[in-house]
């Protein structure tokens, strides 16, 4: 298999993804490593939370069929309270991942420098793992939008009446339109990337190359090898200079390749990555993308 990939330096890089070899962690960068992994446990604790989120429709309802009763417009507002404060806390935090994401990226930007620091490369996996989740199950959770607009839209006559606000006006305009992109999370993550691309490019080889190896002992292992390639891929695809992207023989990633092997070892979940990168990214669809790899996708 590696003879028949040509293997680049990048592809022979091994990582084991599992944090928990992070734990306890001493040397350079250990404070940073430190706070990263703390940030990535809050992350995956507000997973649940977005799992578990109930919206607000019928209250909203409500207070829409009965908009001059002012009573009860402040009760509808009061009880979207926790949910906005909720939203809140998500977009908060994909503030402080895009931030850690910047950090870590100045350290990845060469072969020489990802081998010098695969704690690194271990830490953006998962923060890539996680965006990724966050945004299938935020694509299941209309009531999200549909919470926070009422919110928005109550702004004004709420505040005349001296209620407290969990979000004031501007910011509320600024989390409206993180949620309002199709991937917030991973919008938010791969935009410092847009600077250091050849980051991408290393995540994606390493994972390819792990796979390409047979490196993976389990079933888990590959799995999550396989979504890191393709997450890397839909980043790349939105973020690099390339003209049509990374579908093109100009981009510095092997698509084809990588379909190859999310084909053999991405089991159950391989049709739904297939999707994943013909509507995630945005080039997919242009005319330069090789009529190929359409149908290798297609088929799957």
């Amino acid at each position: 298999m590696g003879n028949k990939f040509g293997l680049t330096a990048d592809m022979k890089i091994d990582v084991d993804f599992d944090l928990h070899c992070l734990d306890g962690f001493e040397g350079e960068h250990e404070e940073t490593i430190k706070a990263s992994i703390n940030l990535l446990k809050e992350a995956r604790s507000m997973l649940a939370e977005l799992q578990n989120y109930h919206g607000n429709s019928e209250s909203i309802r409500v207070a829409l069929s009965n908009s001059q009763d002012t009573e009860l417009q402040r009760e509808s507002f009061s009880n979207l309270r926790p949910n906005i404060e909720i939203v809140a806390k998500f977009h908060r935090l994909s503030i402080d991942i895009a931030q850690l994401v910047t950090t870590i990226s100045n350290e990845l930007v060469t072969v020489e420098k990802v081998k010098e620091n695969l704690p690194f490369v271990q830490l953006l996996g998962d923060i890539f793992l996680f965006a990724f989740e966050f945004d299938q199950l935020k694509m299941i959770k209309p009531e999200i939008q549909n919470d926070f607009s009422f919110y928005r839209r109550s702004l004004g006559s709420v505040a005349e009446n001296g209620a407290t606000l969990p979000l004031p006006s501007d910011e509320a305009n600024v989390v409206s339109m993180w949620l309002a992109v199709g991937m917030p999370m991973m919008g938010s993550v791969s935009a410092p990337l847009k600077a250091e691309s050849t980051v991408l490019v290393h995540m994606t080889n390493i994972s390819f190359g792990m796979l390409a190896r047979k490196i993976p002992q389990s079933e888990e292992e590959k799995m999550k090898l396989v979504k890191i390639m393709i997450i890397s891929i839909i980043m790349y695809d939105r973020v690099c200079n390339v003209p049509g992207g990374v579908f093109t023989s100009q981009s510095a990633i092997r698509v084809k390749k990588c379909i190859q092997v999310m084909k053999r070892d991405g089991g159950n979940h391989a049709q739904h990555l297939a999707q994943s990168i013909k509507y995630s990214t945005i080039h997919y669809n242009d005319n330069s993308t090789p009529d190929s790899i359409k149908r290798d996708l297609d088929r799957m």
